[in-house]
């Protein structure tokens, strides 16, 4: 009988309806139903459910319940759904009790750090990270071939494991090779690499010395390998693949109701063959036939600045916006420095000429400070980590100029995925503060904060507001929904000066490419959404936050 309702349930299209799970105590019933992966409507495949099932047992046996068994279950069919119920015999925890180690490392410092306090409950997670921390340390301190083997055994309610831990012998590096760079030189990659011949093998460097490679923006593929010489000494070669040096990228947009946006970017990676960067931009802003906002910006970066550990840029600009009338060019001169390789910081001096504006015309002379911490896990699609910016400005004072003023400018950023079916959350907490001084009475105008539109408010105008404090802060929450698309809910809030309040929220789909993310937005006034709002379009590349 059993056989022809599965026979039955396979030639059928059925959806899923309830899942009821009963006996569990330990596993909360969520997380039952997160391993089976179905939910009220998925289409029901009973050899894919057959399979999944037996992941619950796999997650108590994780936990120490060895005797745990899918007591009772039940397929019922009905209109068109496949009700679920399942009953879970979870039996005894088991206790592990004894740990035994077989190994050429030193078993009583094995003891020591593994620092379990027995008896205690069974769990597989508490074992499994142990055990990856002490292969990253040993690979750290030069043994590269590490392997850790677990034996369980079993009396009543007790467990005792038995370890065979192998390092190996400890290796040391005898030289390093690079292969791959046939356009730029070996001296660019070499001063990337933490780890030195004579040195012991250490994983830790060695992926280090990977990311600043990556970094320098030279190389699409970084990889390594280690080459055994003997039993003690090798060879560890970095092999990268090399981006084209020149490179061209258009850039389109558009934010409703009529603003188009565009530009190109040309550069050169390795313009001198020691890692310079020349980049020109040009971009603008028009309504069909009417201009908005144009601007230039040319970039120099030197790595390495006289030898020193720093980045010198310098970047002249010029910006034209006709909305406002204003017109300013100038040029910034950038020191900066990676002090680990999430946090970079910069000191900067800017000079700006203010040739056209409907208030004082003038030169503004400036002192910079800026400070990044960047622990996302991808810059293009974060899914968790933090950024943190810092800037601080001064302008005019012991500086001179035909202004005075300062600025401060903080944005903390936070990506949370919030559930194993791929949500993610994303947040901005963001606050601007700019104050005159001295001879000025009132902060000019192109630079008050530009607020309103993508970048910053969805669902209002660009730019619709020029402040002098801001408080800002954007949520969304993102998935996935194949491979190359996915969507995401927005909420957006600004506070003016302490006094005034404005919200925007929408929804928004995303195609992702090797070119980045293509991202619509459709933003609303909230406070509005009542009265015949219409919302707005914003097409852009990249996330916004």
């Amino acid at each position: 009988m059993k056989s022809i309702i599965i026979l039955f349930l396979l030639t059928l299209q059925l959806r899923v309806g309830r899942i009821e799970i009963k006996g569990n105590k330990h596993l909360k019933k969520d997380y039952i139903i997160s391993l089976i992966n179905l939910k009220k409507g998925d289409e029901f495949n009973l050899a894919l459910y057959n399979i999944r099932k037996r992941k619950i047992i796999e997650a108590y046996q994780r936990e120490g319940f060895f005797d745990a068994k899918i007591f009772e279950e039940k397929l019922e069919r009905t209109n068109g759904f496949v009700n679920i119920y399942i009953t879970i015999k979870e039996g005894p925890r088991y206790y592990l009790k004894n740990l035994v180690f077989q190994s050429d490392l030193d078993t009583l410092w094995l003891k020591k750090y593994f620092k379990l306090k027995l008896p205690l409950p069974y769990d597989e997670d508490i074992l499994d990270t142990k055990e990856a921390k002490l292969v990253e340390l040993l690979n750290n301190l030069g043994y590269p071939e590490v392997t850790i083997e677990r034996k369980i055994e079993r009396a009543d309610t007790a467990v005792t494991l038995y370890y065979t831990i192998k390092a190996g012998k400890r290796v040391r590096v005898r030289d390093i090779r690079i292969v791959g760079n046939k356009h730029s030189r070996k001296k660019i990659i070499a001063r990337e690499i933490k780890i030195k011949p004579g040195e012991y093998y250490n994983f830790k460097k060695i992926i280090l010395s990977e990311k600043n490679i990556y970094r320098t923006g030279l190389y699409s593929s970084v990889n390594f390998k280690l080459d055994m010489v003997c039993d003690s000494e090798a060879v560890l070669v970095f092999i990268v693949t090399e981006k084209k040096p020149r490179y061209f990228r258009l850039k389109l947009g558009y934010h409703s109701p009529l603003d188009f946006m565009g530009g190109f970017t040309i550069g050169h990676r390795n313009l001198f063959d020691n890692a310079q960067k020349l980049e020109l931009q040009w971009s603008f802003i028009r309504e069909f036939t009417s201009p908005k906002k144009r601007d230039i910006n040319i970039s120099y970066n030197e790595p390495y600045f006289l030898g020193s550990p720093f980045t010198m840029k310098m970047h002249p600009f010029y910006e034209r916006n006709y909305q406002d009338t204003l017109e300013f060019y100038g040029i910034e001169m950038v020191l900066s420095r990676d002090f680990t390789p999430y946090l970079n910081s910069s000191v900067a001096l800017k000079w700006k000429k203010l040739s056209m504006s409907t208030q004082e015309k003038g030169i503004t002379n400036s002192i910079l400070y800026s400070l990044m911490m960047d622990k996302r896990n991808n810059i293009f699609y974060p899914s968790k980590g933090i950024l943190l910016t810092l800037l601080l400005e001064n302008a005019g004072g012991i500086l001179k100029g035909n202004f005075d003023y300062r600025r401060g400018v903080i944005s903390f950023t936070n990506f949370i995925p919030l559930t194993k079916g791929g949500y993610i959350l994303a947040q901005r907490l963001k606050i601007g503060v700019i104050s005159p001084y001295g001879k000025t009475l009132d902060t000019p105008l192109e630079e008050k904060f530009s607020l309103g539109g993508d970048g910053s408010l969805r669902g209002f105008s660009r730019d619709f507001i020029r402040t002098d404090q801001f408080l800002l802060y954007n949520m969304e929450i993102r998935k996935k929904v194949l491979k190359h698309a996915g969507f995401s809910i927005f909420i957006d809030n600004l506070w003016i000066g302490g006094k005034d309040y404005y919200i925007g929220g929408g929804i928004g789909i995303r195609f992702f490419s090797s070119f980045g993310t293509l991202r619509i937005d459709w933003g609303f006034n909230l406070r509005h959404l009542l009265a015949g709002e219409k919302g707005r379009l914003y097409i852009n590349i990249g996330e916004m936050i």
